[in-house]
């Protein structure tokens, strides 16, 4: 059976160094850091390292030539002397090819040390083709196993590098997930301070109406007591002026008349005698239900809101948009386990874009089931892109790209020219009556003077 064999050519590390990059006379390695042993360049392409031709000027009785050790050309020395010669270019890049590579190791089979081992990529397997006869076909792949081997470290290396991109940009949303729960908790803590500073305010409100409160009883009763006071000291004054003016009288009459009147008055002032108003006031504090009900009250004022929505697993129905007409998304919550929510409240952010960029308007009902609607109009035809965000993270699919016709597709169509029962004239206007059970459909055709009406799938009823 044939196969398709790709062939490859392998240099061994060790014979390219001996023929290219070792100097012939010293049989050392030539190296582009080692002073010595750094490869120079002669007028006859030869190239020696410094060491050596160091030693062969210093050995030659002419001082201004030497003899090139390879080819026996004679060769003028310059004026700075060995060093003055060119560096290798191309031996001092071989160097760095070697470095630079990868020296690949080429597997060889135990039972032939000179024949490689080769890879079937079709059958992901390795054989020796003398001692192992792998069945294949023309189909079949066959390369080198040390090819197989390069192929193989390069493809996880790309899978690596693609892997660990994948990685950065998974650290780099759950980074600014972090920051902006960090940012909702502080947003969270000022509503919650608003709410509980008006809180505040209505208790603070109660307390200052309760002092006035006190103060107003304070002052009531203060003013009785104060008109009961003036009317005790102006009785007091009375009687002193009354008694002082009939102390010197000597008419016993007169002094017994007054001694009765102030009998009389002394059984009329024993009422002065009791305060009209008391000093009693106090504030009660549990004298009804009310402190266990601004408890419970309390206890149940404000929530902390959170959502096991999971944005890339959520997804959304959108129907088919025509022009003009109205379309509809239809969005379902799942968590990350994809089990449905059945809550609502998440944040959505909708934008919709028309086939020139301009945003078109939308409404978003939220059914508090986890599912939530989306209403549009477009008012053009051609792609529009409609991106659905969650948390400000894409649901699955978002962006979407749907395609806005010109026509919708009609799920009926009635009547032809004609004045029958199922034809028409001129019909000018139609009108959909879903006002109670009997939906019904009205035709205004002026044509044939009257107006046709239909059931909601399209069929005959009447003319009127």
């Amino acid at each position: 059976m044939g196969s398709t064999l790709v062939e490859t050519i392998n240099i061994n590390a060790k014979d390219f160094t001996e023929h290219f990059l070792t100097c012939s006379t010293c049989i050392n390695q030539y190296s582009s850091d080692s002073h010595e042993h750094q490869p120079k360049l002669l007028p006859c392409s030869h190239t020696v390292c410094r060491q050596c031709l160091e030693h062969i000027v210093s050995s030659q009785p002419r001082s201004d030539a030497i003899k090139c050790p390879i080819c026996r050309e004679h060769i003028l020395l310059p004026r700075g002397g060995v060093t003055s010669f060119p560096p290798s270019f191309l031996v001092n890049q071989l160097l760095d090819l070697m470095v630079s590579q990868r020296r690949d190791v080429i597997p060889k089979c135990d039972s032939h040390t000179n024949e490689e081992l080769l890879f079937c990529e079709t059958c992901d397997k390795i054989f020796c083709q003398l001692c192992d006869q792998h069945q294949i076909s023309a189909e079949h792949t066959v390369v080198p196993f040390s090819l197989a081997i390069k192929r193989m470290n390069e493809i996880l290396s790309f899978k690596a590098s693609k892997t660990t991109s994948c990685l950065d940009h998974a650290l780099e949303l759950v980074n600014n997930e972090i920051h902006r729960l960090d940012s909702s908790m502080e947003k969270a803590a000022e509503a919650i301070d608003r709410s509980f500073n008006e809180i505040k305010s209505y208790v603070e409100n109660r307390r200052h109406n309760l002092l006035q409160s006190l103060k107003t009883t304070r002052d009531y009763k203060l003013k009785i007591l104060n008109d009961q006071l003036n009317v005790i000291l102006n009785e007091k004054s009375k009687i002193e002026i009354e008694c002082s003016a009939f102390q010197q009288a000597s008419d016993i009459h007169v002094l017994t008349q007054r001694i009765q009147e102030l009998n009389d008055r002394i059984e009329r002032m024993s009422l002065l005698g009791e305060p009209r108003e008391n000093s009693f006031m106090k504030f009660e504090f549990r004298h009804n239900h009310a402190l266990q009900d601004l408890a419970r009250s309390l206890n149940s004022v404000g929530r902390i809101r959170v959502s096991s929505t999971y944005p890339p697993l959520c997804r959304a129905k959108i129907e088919s948009p025509v022009a003009n007409l109205q379309c509809a998304i239809h969005i379902e919550t799942v968590d990350y386990n994809g089990n449905v929510r059945v809550d609502g409240g998440d944040p959505l952010t909708v934008n919709i874009w028309d086939s020139y960029g301009k945003l078109c308007e939308y409404d978003l009902y939220d059914k508090q089931s986890g599912s939530y609607t989306i209403i549009f109009r477009p008012l053009i035809s051609g792609n529009h892109k409609i991106d659905i965000r969650i948390f400000d993270r894409p649901i699955s699919g978002s962006p979407f790209i749907v395609d806005v016709t010109k026509h919708n597709n009609p799920l009926w169509s009635f009547g032809k020219r004609g004045r029958s029962e199922n034809e028409l004239s001129m019909p000018v206007s139609v009108i959909a009556d879903d006002r109670n059970e009997r939906e019904q459909v009205y035709i205004l055709d002026p044509g044939n003077s009257r107006i046709k009406c239909l059931t909601i799938d399209g069929k005959f009823i009447e003319h009127l």
